[in-house]
């Protein structure tokens, strides 16, 4: 869960001097002034939350001696690239929300884009080969649903 908040301001001026001048009265373009002020601060907050964040992709199975690995060139993964496999450390409930929090994980595994297939971000994955570690036990479980990769 994430939420973010955005606010904004906008003021009109008006005055005179000696009776003559303009009169302030209710100026209806406040209105999507304020509003596009505070959308432009929201979408700012939210933007700089997503890049604090660590990339990270996930495996979604292993064909022919292959991991295939979510992602390709529209998030500049190229063949080569080597990636961290890391196992996702133990999910712990926080008594005081009621909501679970996921403990830092461990590196089990490395590894190196071979190729990278699909057209649109939408289908687009990598296929790669193990350079370091031991996957054998989620290979024959064929459950990776507990491991996640990195750079």
């Amino acid at each position: 869960m994430y939420s973010e908040e955005g606010e904004g301001e906008a003021y009109s001026e008006a005055g005179t001097v000696f009776g003559v001048g303009e009169k302030a009265g209710y100026d209806s373009s406040l209105n999507d002034k304020v509003l596009e002020a505070a959308i432009t601060n929201l979408s700012s907050n939210v933007i700089e939350n997503l890049l604090d964040k660590q990339w990270r992709a996930y495996i979604l199975g292993y064909e022919n001696d292959f991991f295939i690995v979510s992602g390709g060139k529209s998030q500049n993964i190229t063949p080569g690239t080597l990636f961290k496999v890391i196992q996702e450390g133990k999910k712990i409930k926080n008594p005081q929300t009621n909501m679970y929090i996921t403990l830092p994980g461990e590196k089990v595994g490395e590894l190196k884009v071979i190729q990278c297939i699909g057209d649109t971000v939408e289908n687009e994955v990598s296929l790669c080969t193990l350079v370091s570690g031991n996957l054998k036990k989620y290979i024959e479980a064929k459950d990776f649903s507990k491991l996640f990769i990195q750079e």
